[in-house]
């Protein structure tokens, strides 16, 4: 699976819809309980859990997204986006010079780069960005 892809639970005809989805830690396995509280697991070498942020009525949210490395240049695109998550309020593209420092500064964040590659970014985050530099006036 890709870095924004999901997963999936594909069941045969014959299997009782699914209720949800346990994740052992520990045991490195995945289960599916089906709406018949039946229990099915299978092992598994890896698996991720991702909280992922949710829009509401008064929501503001800041994003960097990695775009890439260029010879020494990473690429981000920076977004604000105040209580929706499908029109951003701010895009903008943020390019830094891992030549002049690995640590990148933008609208107050701090971020450290371990290791970029045109397809990944090994990351520290040193501070969060600051509020008083957002684009978007955020009141209630």
């Amino acid at each position: 699976m890709g870095r924004d892809e999901v997963g999936s639970i594909e069941k045969a005809w014959w299997a009782s819809p699914w209720r949800a989805v346990v994740a052992y830690k520990k045991k490195d396995k995945l289960c599916v309980l089906s709406v018949d509280y039946t229990l099915t697991c299978e092992k598994t070498s890896h698996f991720e859990r991702r909280v992922k942020p949710t829009s509401s009525s008064g929501s503001f949210q800041q994003r960097l997204i990695y775009q890439g490395k260029a010879g020494n240049t990473i690429k981000f695109s920076y977004r604000e986006y105040s209580n929706s998550l499908t029109n951003p309020a701010l895009d903008e593209q943020v390019d830094h010079n891992l030549s002049e420092s690995s640590v990148i500064e933008y609208k107050g964040a701090r971020i450290e780069v371990i290791e970029a590659t045109d397809d990944l970014v090994r990351y520290r985050v040193l501070s969060s960005f600051d509020r008083s530099k957002i684009h978007v006036n955020h009141e209630p």
